[in-house]
């Protein structure tokens, strides 16, 4: 993702409303995770719905991310893991929509690849 000069995120949709969004925040230099949306499971525990955040400079105005998720956790590797955001999420139901968006300025998307996991408690 080439960032300018906005909040530009990429939105983990689920289901009834639910969502995680992982984004840059240019004003502060930071990666951030925000679960305020990830479900009522959570929404119901004291201090669970928030915004997490760790300093992040871009360089070149560029920014390589490698998110994965599954039905309760979402980890962000960004720039080949110069930081790493992870945190339980507690969508309602199971959800498989993306959404990319930035606000006050401009986003460029280069390139997505999603990839599915296969369960370990599975046999193939």
């Amino acid at each position: 993702m080439v960032v300018k000069p906005s909040m530009s995120a990429i939105s983990v949709v689920g289901a009834n409303g639910d969502e995680t969004v992982i984004g840059y925040d240019e004003a502060m230099s930071a990666l951030y995770l925000d679960r305020t949306r990830s479900g009522a499971a959570g929404a119901a525990v004291p201090g669970f719905p928030g915004v997490h955040t760790a300093g992040l400079v871009l360089h070149h105005d560029r920014l390589d991310l490698r998110i994965l998720v599954d039905n309760s956790i979402v980890e962000v590797f960004a720039n080949d893991g110069e930081r790493v955001l992870t945190d339980l999420v507690y969508p309602g139901q199971a959800g498989d929509g993306v959404r990319i968006f930035a606000e006050g300025g401009t986003a460029r998307l280069d390139c997505l690849r999603v990839d599915f996991m296969r369960s370990i408690w599975q046999q193939s």
